[in-house]
């Protein structure tokens, strides 16, 4: 009963630590901007950009192949943020997937408006904003809600320490604290991944006709 209540008092901690993360994407995505002239060989950067920009607008048709990378490159940091919850220690390392997450972001507007002067705004808005308003609060949801885990079972792993020793029994190894218990955190997850293809259909499927219609 002491565990089920400690984590009663602690429903009020997401929200503290979802405006967190949101803190921590916003930081990373101003960080990228300013930093972004100091990035070995931003020149070649600049031409890549260039150049995936007018291979995007030249695709008639969706690529799968482009989608299956899109797919992958959103999913798998959402799943390895929410793997973290499994190794609370480790969780210490989640903000910095949504710090870099944010950094790449400012760094293409950045690479963007250098590239195109304020037009880069207009592509950076056809290349990334639809897809990132999905995804942004998606990845700081995952964040924040792997942290949370993560904290729930060090503060639960602590209680049944001390109740243990006061017992004289073996302590058990950390679990998930969550309300649902693990198969609702599993939910979440496949909740972001489809989340993660819906956008990666989008910038496979639709970005390339905005490109097109842009330019």
């Amino acid at each position: 009963m002491k565990m089920v209540r400690t984590e009663a008092r602690g429903l009020n901690m997401p929200r503290l630590i979802y405006m967190l993360i949101i803190a921590v994407l916003l930081a990373g995505i101003v960080a990228g901007w300013l930093a972004a002239s100091l990035v070995p060989e931003y020149g070649r950067l600049l031409e890549g950009l260039g150049v995936h920009i007018n291979i995007i607008s030249d695709m008639e048709s969706a690529d799968p192949v482009y989608f299956v990378e899109r797919a992958v490159k959103y999913a798998a940091p959402l799943t390895a943020m929410w793997f973290l919850a499994f190794l609370p220690p480790a969780a210490a390392f989640v903000p910095f997937f949504v710090f870099f997450k944010g950094a790449g972001l400012g760094l293409a507007t950045k690479a963007l408006w250098d590239l195109n002067g304020a037009g880069g705004f207009k592509l950076a808005a056809a290349l990334y904003l639809p897809q990132n308003l999905l995804l942004a609060p998606v990845v700081c949801f995952i964040a924040a809600d792997s942290i949370c885990q993560a904290l729930g079972a060090i503060r639960a792993q602590m209680i049944m320490s001390a109740e243990y020793k006061t017992a004289g029994g073996t302590m058990p190894g950390m679990r998930l604290s969550s309300k649902g218990g693990k198969p609702g955190y599993a939910g979440k997850l496949a909740a972001a991944v489809v989340c993660a293809l819906a956008a990666a259909a989008w910038e496979a499927w639709v970005t390339p006709l905005i490109i097109r219609s842009i330019r």
